[in-house]
């Protein structure tokens, strides 16, 4: 049974796994029932009613508070078979199961409230989703009857001796003896040591997506993520604002985690170094942001010092999708084969499909492995003014520079055009973006008519000239050329051209002759935009082409 988002979500922010009023800017844990009962004035445990809140939400949620309130006695009312259940150290209540066909109806009832309640008040630490896989009419009271019994050795006050907001700690997770699924531990800052992190029992939690978020950095946090090491079952994990100088071994360990296939390492400003994860064998997507004192990525990278590479001829074998992207002062990237003492062939990014490089300004160059990943399609590289060289990669698809000064030739476009010349790929495409406009195409010898996409931005009018061999072209972008005044009269032999955009070119004034211009028999829709200097009796020129836009007039 899955609920619908209740509506008074859209008065709240989240927040650090707690919400915060839109109105008075009060922030709570909880979740629907708990905004629900802030707007309509109805002060709680840990809530305080909202003395901003506009009459008519204040009067729609006070009705719908009433009217739950009249559903549940209501339902209560009804002849049902009942089981009688202990769920608190104080009282004793009923809980109602009902035929099969009511089930669910009567368990919207039942269960909304207690479900945001109580386990709102874990999720306010710890949670945001939650899956129970409990068999509908035994496992749900003895779902309710634990729920109850963490309200219960919660208490009603939340604050300490001294008056501190002391909340709720992780220790909580640990008598959640069916939590399983996908689950998000925020406020980690607040964790105290190994013992208390591991209190929350992770390991012997079947969970499959794992999200682990601190606040800022403590001294504490490498012991604290080591005591967080979660179940063997583990498929994907988050790891944001940790403030150590290094990761726990069980994050890369191949013979515990070999069902993990996705990694996000974001914000971890105090790290000196990545992660060992080149064992992993089921790895698919590494996502590693914001590691600002990672100057280095070395043989920790791909394999432990212990020597065990040695029975590895692949190193992450399944990877199809890596990012490297604000390492600020990433310096140099090791090729593994450099580190390794072995004879045998290693095989390293076999399986490499898309890679992205961004914003790392003191990287200067990237691994020669990267020359034989026969599956990588997809290459992006941004804001690596450094950077002075790509490889050549024969299977790439598309290719994006940008913000590269450095990188005055691409021995990968190269690849790209004659690559497939057997069986070229359906939609090859190229981006160039120049800064200084010095960049270079490889040699016309070398180029394959087999492009059919390419943008240039920033790119000036020698490069342009080189355009005129790829005949194949069916998607132009000419975009930022500043010093271009009329297009080259050999732009009438791109007979294949269907799309022409010319964008933020402000010293264009003319097109080729007419006669030119309708040797372009595909051509089916032209875009010129922010070309002040265009002149309109060039219109003449196009009157064939089916879809013309200029300077936003059609």
């Amino acid at each position: 049974m899955v609920r619908e988002k209740d509506q008074f979500w859209a008065y709240a922010v989240k927040v650090n796994g707690r919400f915060k009023c839109n109105f008075c800017e009060k922030d709570f844990p909880g979740g629907a029932s708990r905004i629900k009962a802030h707007l309509a004035g109805v002060p709680g445990h840990d809530i305080k009613a909202c003395n901003a809140v506009p009459q008519d939400v204040q009067e729609k949620a006070q009705a719908t508070q009433k009217k739950r309130e009249a559903q549940v006695t209501e339902g209560t009312n009804k002849k049902l078979k009942s089981v009688p259940t202990s769920i608190s150290k104080s009282k004793t209540k009923m809980i109602k199961i009902v035929t099969q066909g009511e089930e669910e109806y009567r368990a919207e009832i039942i269960l909304n409230d207690v479900v945001d309640r109580l386990i709102a008040n874990v999720s306010s630490l710890a949670t945001e989703h939650n899956d129970f896989e409990l068999s509908f009419k035994v496992e749900l009271i003895n779902l309710l009857e634990t729920l109850f019994k963490i309200k219960s050795a919660l208490g009603t006050d939340s604050k300490s001796n001294d008056g501190s907001d002391e909340g709720y700690r992780i220790k909580e997770l640990g008598c959640l003896k069916n939590l399983k699924g996908e689950i998000n531990i925020y406020s980690l800052e607040n964790v105290e040591d190994k013992e208390e992190a591991k209190s929350a029992k992770l390991k012997e939690k079947e969970i499959f997506d794992l999200g682990l978020y601190w606040s800022f950095g403590t001294d504490e946090d490498e012991k604290v993520l080591e005591g967080l090491q979660p179940h063997p079952n583990l498929k994907s994990l988050t790891i944001r604002f940790y403030g150590g100088k290094k990761f726990p071994s069980w994050v890369g360990l191949s013979s515990l985690y070999h069902n993990l296939i996705k990694i996000n390492l974001s914000s971890c400003h105090k790290c000196e170094e990545v992660p060992t994860l080149g064992q992993l064998p089921c790895l698919r997507v590494l996502e590693i942001r914001e590691m600002g004192k990672v100057r280095c990525i070395g043989s920790e990278f791909y394999f432990y010092s212990d020597g065990s590479y040695r029975n590895t001829t692949t190193l992450f074998p399944a990877l199809r999708i890596l990012k490297l992207v604000e390492m600020e002062t990433l310096e140099e990237w090791k090729d593994a084969k450099e580190l390794t003492t072995t004879d045998e062939v290693l095989f390293v990014f076999p399986c490499l499909e898309e890679l992205s490089i961004g914003d790392c300004n003191e990287l200067r160059y990237l691994p020669d492995s990267l020359r034989t990943c026969v599956s990588l399609q997809k290459l992006e590289v941004w804001g690596c003014p450094k950077l002075s060289s790509l490889p050549g990669v024969r299977s790439l698809q598309k290719l994006v520079v940008e913000d590269c000064p450095n990188l005055m030739s691409l021995p990968g476009v190269g690849s790209i055009i004659r690559c497939g010349i057997e069986d070229p790929p359906n939609a090859l495409q190229c981006v160039i973006y120049s800064e200084n406009g010095d960049f270079r195409l490889p040699s016309t010898s070398s180029i394959h008519p087999s492009l059919q996409k390419l943008q240039l931005i920033r790119c000036r009018d020698l490069l342009l000239d080189q355009i005129q061999y790829f005949i194949a072209l069916k998607i132009l972008w000419i975009k930022g050329s500043y010093e271009m005044v009329a297009l080259p009269e050999w732009f009438g032999n791109l007979s294949s051209l269907q799309e022409l955009y010319l964008l933020h070119c402000w010293e264009l004034v003319h097109l080729p002759t007419e006669e030119a211009m309708r040797r372009l028999t595909q051509l089916k829709t032209l875009i010129i935009y922010d070309c002040p200097k265009f002149e309109d009796n060039e219109r003449i020129k196009i009157s064939h082409v089916p879809w013309v836009k200029i300077n936003d007039y059609w």
